[in-house]
């Protein structure tokens, strides 16, 4: 289905961008080279009010910082990462996208090769907000939304625990909050910290060693958090199939089997990290990722934001492993005030075996991209902006849907900051009026 003000992520351009992404006529430099010369357009001087698009010039001046996005730093982004990830598929998908779409505009007469340059550029600049709309949106407004609730958040996530199964409907066991925090000793692998409610041998022996003992609350963070699917303004069914059509095509092979999977994996242990209050949040929020080494469970943590509090680590690369067996006999001690996260909610839950699986190296890649686009592009500080800007009427803030970001955002013509803020303003100058 072909969504208002989608031009290119419709049924008819997603058919034949498969069709030239399988073309084994084409090979993987023919393409690239093909998609950086088109790409050129938009570095050009004439059009550099289409490669920084007018939404993002519009935001602007209601944010106190630099919004660094372009559409040419989009298109860099993606090839970056897809570098720096090993994603050559992903890559190539980038630049057969690049090349339909540039095909598109020209086969459309043009009165002059400046015109046709424009409309290739704008054609280019509309491809990379729908890109940004459904690769990356909902998946910033859904992290930063965990950031917002943290407080309240619950051990087993989207359930209460007395409808938490014991298993998915592929038969990955579920685990509890505990069995984490064994599997990683009760300490964060990036801050160091100890959690408070660990076991009293644990903390004996920690103290009575050389060096300062970091002690604070761990909390759970999921990997992959798909966007809620629920509410008025959730994601829709055709949303959803963009963006994990393009996810999937983006992070091949290390691709994620449809959003559905992972809503059924969220308390999977291969989609759980344990980490301190900061570290969570920034991870959540997209300022740091994961970078896989050749070594099985071995990470580079990569850090974009540092000026920000939870990305600070005390080594990299960290190496992940199950230490389960090791706190097998021993329990959390009981907590000193009520927690929100680490508690076991269900005891009556059955022991979990050990071997625990390991965080996902193919999950954290996909973390790592989404990451390494939204910070390299510098779109995440224009869905800063509009976070913050909005900050003060969170109702405002556009659904976590790529049709919602482009509706209220890309496509919006007026001077606020998302077509929602103008409607509210409308409502309550009527209510005004009418009193």
């Amino acid at each position: 289905m072909m969504h208002s003000n989608t031009l290119f992520f419709g049924d008819t351009f997603t058919r034949d961008l498969d069709l030239l992404v399988r073309d084994s006529s084409l090979s993987d430099s023919d393409l690239y080279n093909d998609a950086k010369r088109h790409l050129q357009v938009l570095v050009h001087p004439s059009f550099a009010d289409i490669d920084q698009p007018a939404w993002v010039r519009r935001i602007q001046p209601f944010y106190g910082f630099s919004i660094t996005y372009s559409s040419s730093k989009l298109f860099d982004a993606l090839y970056q990462t897809a570098d720096e990830l090993g994603l050559a598929s992903g890559k190539r998908y980038v630049s057969a996208a690049v090349c339909l779409c540039a095909r598109r505009t020209e086969t459309e007469a043009a009165a002059s090769l400046e015109d046709a340059s424009k409309r290739k550029a704008e054609a280019l600049s509309q491809l990379a907000s729908e890109w940004i709309a459904f690769m990356l949106w909902p998946f910033f407004i859904e992290g930063n939304k965990v950031v917002g609730e943290f407080s309240e958040q619950a051990s087993y996530y989207e359930l209460p625990p007395e409808q938490m199964p014991s298993q998915n409907r592929n038969g990955r066991l579920l685990v509890d909050s505990e069995h984490l925090l064994k599997r990683c000793g009760y300490t964060c692998f990036m801050t160091g910290a100890v959690h408070n409610c660990a076991p009293s041998e644990l903390l004996a022996e920690l103290f009575d060693g050389p060096g300062l003992v970091h002690i604070s609350n761990l909390y759970v963070a999921q990997i992959f958090r798909p966007p809620s699917a629920t509410g008025e303004r959730g994601i829709r069914d055709e949303d959803e199939t963009i963006t994990s059509d393009i996810l999937r095509h983006f992070c091949y092979p290390f691709h994620v089997d449809g959003i559905e999977v992972i809503k059924e994996g969220v308390t999977e242990a291969r989609n759980s990290l344990v980490m301190s209050a900061n570290a969570c949040m920034t991870f959540n929020s997209f300022r740091w990722c994961l970078h896989p080494t050749p070594v099985p469970n071995q990470y580079h943590i990569n850090v974009y934001q540092r000026n920000w509090v939870g990305t600070q680590y005390v080594a990299s690369p960290v190496t992940f492993k199950d230490l389960s067996s090791e706190y097998s006999s021993k329990t959390l001690r009981a907590p000193t005030r009520p927690f929100n996260f680490l508690e076991d909610r269900n005891p009556t839950r059955p022991p979990c075996a050990h071997d625990l699986d390991l965080p996902s190296a193919d999950l954290l890649r996909v973390h790592a991209a989404l990451t390494g686009v939204l910070q390299l592009s510098g779109v995440i500080t224009a869905f800063d902006a509009i976070r913050a800007s909005l900050s003060f009427a969170k109702s405002c803030i556009p659904g976590a849907s790529g049709s919602a970001f482009l509706e209220s955002v890309v496509a919006y013509e007026g001077r606020e900051v998302c077509a929602e803020v103008e409607e509210e303003m409308s409502v309550e100058e009527a209510v005004e009026d009418s009193d």
